[in-house]
């Protein structure tokens, strides 16, 4: 019976991964985390492979379920230093897109729209996926010319297209 169970929640979740909606028809899911997960997504990962897009995606939700950070997709994304006005402090944010002083807006519809699509199955599913990271928490891209100081305390797991991922 559990078998029958997991493989219509694959199918269904692979519907809605495949589904593109039109305007204005309800979805599953509730939207704000639909739009914070699709812009950290198409910002962090949106030239990476599917297991990369996932890898950044599970990193998020790793996190949602730790109590050392918000239990919030959305406050997991924008968590870091913020100035009394509310913007956060440059490059001390949790994610790079965030406080990296550039607009946050998509200019590439399709990868945007492969974004909300990856975000929607993700938040539908709760983040039921094969955790292809195995916990990771954090992760960095390989193109840095300095890793992060924090990077050297934590366990590295793997390499998937242009991030290290740890946990």
């Amino acid at each position: 019976m559990r078998k029958y169970w997991i493989e219509l929640l694959c199918i269904v979740a692979l519907v809605v991964y495949l589904w593109e909606p039109a305007e204005g028809v309800p979805t599953l899911v509730d939207q704000e985390s639909v739009e914070c997960l699709s812009r950290a997504l198409y910002h962090e990962s949106r030239a990476e492979s599917t297991a990369g897009n996932f890898a950044v995606a599970q990193v998020i939700f790793n996190r949602v379920k730790d109590d050392k950070f918000p239990n919030t997709v959305c406050g997991v994304i924008y968590d870091g230093p913020h100035h009394s006005n509310g913007f956060p402090k440059r490059d001390q944010c949790q994610f790079s897109f965030y406080c990296d002083a550039r607009s946050d807006q998509p200019t590439h519809k399709k990868d945007y729209a492969r974004s909300v699509r990856l975000a929607s199955w993700m938040l539908i599913t709760n983040g039921w996926v094969p955790d292809i990271t195995d916990g990771a928490k954090y992760y960095h891209a390989t193109w840095m010319r300095k890793f992060p100081r924090w990077s050297k305390k934590k366990k590295k797991v793997l390499r998937i297209d242009r991030h290290i991922f740890y946990k």
